[in-house]
């Protein structure tokens, strides 16, 4: 049986035996498995010459015809094999090409498509959570913060910032192009946009809604780190926390940042109080 066997119409030698997972044919040559096309290039014209590769101009991977076989440096062999378009049909022409770090190339407009979509599944998600927390504080009897609302231009995550003027419009994000943005990057889903609190209208608890740490405290990031949340409240509302001192909860709810429910004390104090709340 021949090792390959010609295609008629357009003259390709096509190997027929072991080929790799790229589709190369492969044969051994003394007692080395080598690529059939290099093989026989080597066999019927001349050795390829150093720091060159083979590249079939008739673009079949499995064809062997020496006459189909081209000695090209590495860059213009990955020149030739680059695709005009990209699988979706984008045209993968300069403005349209993203070079990764490790030398793919990349379809841009895919990649707007799929950050697109990442954006609409993160904000589903968002909605669907803020649901469930809105029912669970409903179910509680928990009031939502009254929280004043935020002029356009400024940051809406309430830090007080101008923001800039959109240069395109997003609309997974809201964003429309020359108009103010509406966050400062970095700065959506703050704490500070809804208080990051409820309202406990029993007892006047500002419940905190957010992450809490694993001792049942609530905290949040502030200043460029987590800090409790009750201690950030207290330095708002009320001013700095004097040095050697520490944030009592008067209500004894952990998770509550009222002002009126926070006290500075001595740690010796707030150990007592502390024991007489749970003896």
């Amino acid at each position: 049986m021949s090792d390959y066997t010609i295609d008629l119409d357009s003259g390709c030698w096509v190997w027929r035996r072991a080929k790799s997972k790229a589709g190369y044919g492969q044969m051994y040559v003394d007692g080395k498995m080598v690529y059939a096309h290099r093989a026989y290039y080597e066999g019927y014209v001349a050795d390829i010459p150093p720091g060159l590769v083979v590249d079939h101009l008739c673009r079949n991977r499995a064809c062997c015809n020496p006459d189909h076989l081209q000695p090209v440096t590495f860059a213009e062999n990955m020149r030739r094999t680059r695709r005009p378009a990209c699988k979706r049909g984008h045209l993968l022409g300069e403005t349209n090409v993203y070079v990764a770090p490790d030398g793919e190339r990349q379809c841009r407009e895919c990649n707007r498509i799929r950050g697109r979509r990442r954006t609409q599944r993160w904000a589903a998600d968002y909605r669907q959570q803020r649901a469930i927390r809105e029912g669970r504080n409903r179910a509680k009897g928990l009031v939502p913060a009254l929280v004043p609302p935020i002029p356009l231009g400024k940051c809406q995550c309430g830090c007080g910032a101008d923001t800039k003027i959109a240069k395109k419009t997003i609309s997974a994000r809201g964003i429309v192009k020359g108009q103010p943005m509406r966050y400062l990057r970095g700065h959506a889903g703050s704490w500070r946009e809804h208080g990051g609190y409820a309202i406990d209208p029993s007892t006047g608890c500002w419940v905190w809604q957010r992450s809490t740490s694993f001792n049942g405290y609530g905290q949040l990031w502030h200043d460029g780190r987590i800090q409790r949340a009750h201690r950030v409240f207290y330095q708002l509302y009320v001013g700095p926390i004097p040095d050697g001192l520490q944030i009592d909860h008067t209500c004894g709810n952990r998770l509550c940042v009222n002002p009126d429910h926070l006290e500075a004390v001595t740690a010796i104090e707030n150990v007592h109080r502390t024991r007489r709340k749970h003896p």
